[in-house]
């Protein structure tokens, strides 16, 4: 078994959970985050406003007077603000290192990610509940390149609480006569102000034909900074004696998200297996 990542996420998981979280209670002020035309933003509390114009004191205690015709959008982030601070939500959130998370892309968002520099992939959000995502693979001097589509419906969807399901399904640019390969999953995700945990079941398939036992899937994201998480990410295969597992960080900002991790195996037939490099850049649009 591999020890190394053992002992990493032993240290992350006790940080980050002793770590004391400071909810805003009932009585807190509510903090918002206004858009610009511009799309430039502001965030802070409203002290008052009319049809014309809204009174915004910012986090920096500037009070300002800001037009209505100058704003795109208000939102409301007092879920995002801890001790004062504001933590902007990861644009990447819909997924962790490999698997997707239960929450949905937001109706008309969407993102183009690279992974391991060759594989392309993209998203986009329908109505607040579907996330229709796919790509190919970018494999210089490959005559046959691997095409994949991993639609998501998320049914449930609330501010602590996910749930969703979706297909991953595999062929490849020269057809398959087997109907190609995937998997058909469930997965929920429970989100904290520090932390959020994803657990999921898949089923794998071939063609036509299912596997009786499915796949597991745990995952941990903890945030370590305004712009910065660790992820960790775990699948156990059925009748094997090794799961494949992830650790590693994202870093991210208002549209792009970046992870650089390690893969490495896990169980008793993972003696002496590397550990290999995870990187991949996304742009949320």
């Amino acid at each position: 078994m591999v020890a190394i990542p053992a002992r990493v996420l032993f240290v992350l998981l006790t940080f980050f959970l002793s770590a004391p979280l400071t909810a805003q209670d009932s009585t807190a002020l509510k903090y918002y985050k206004i858009t610009f035309i511009d799309d430039s933003e502001l965030t802070g509390t409203i002290i008052s406003q009319d049809s014309l114009t809204v009174q915004f004191l910012t986090m920096a205690k500037l009070d300002l007077t800001i037009k209505r015709t100058q704003i795109k959008k208000i939102e409301d982030i007092s879920a995002m603000i801890i001790k004062d601070v504001y933590f902007p939500e990861d644009p990447n959130n819909t997924r962790l290192l490999f698997a997707p998370t239960a929450k949905p892309l937001k109706a008309g968002k969407g993102y183009f990610a690279l992974y391991e520099l060759f594989f392309s992939f993209i998203g986009y959000g329908i109505g607040d509940v579907f996330t229709i995502a796919g790509g190919m693979s970018l494999i210089p001097g490959v005559g046959s390149q691997i095409v994949y589509f991993a639609p998501k419906a998320t049914f449930i969807n609330s501010p602590d609480f996910s749930a969703a399901a979706g297909v991953i399904h595999f062929t490849s640019t020269m057809g398959s006569s087997e109907g190609g390969i995937g998997i058909g999953y469930g997965v929920a995700t429970y989100s904290g102000e520090r932390a959020s945990f994803s657990a999921g079941l898949g089923w794998g398939y071939a063609g036509e034909d299912f596997t009786s036992k499915p796949i597991i899937m745990g995952a941990a994201e903890l945030r370590a900074s305004r712009y910065a998480k660790v992820i960790v990410e775990t699948w156990f295969p059925p009748d094997v004696n090794v799961g494949v597992g992830g650790v590693g960080v994202r870093f991210f900002g208002t549209n792009f998200a970046t992870d650089l991790a390690f893969l490495y195996m896990i169980g008793e037939d993972a003696e002496n297996f590397p550990l290999i490099p995870w990187v991949s850049v996304v742009y949320n649009f």
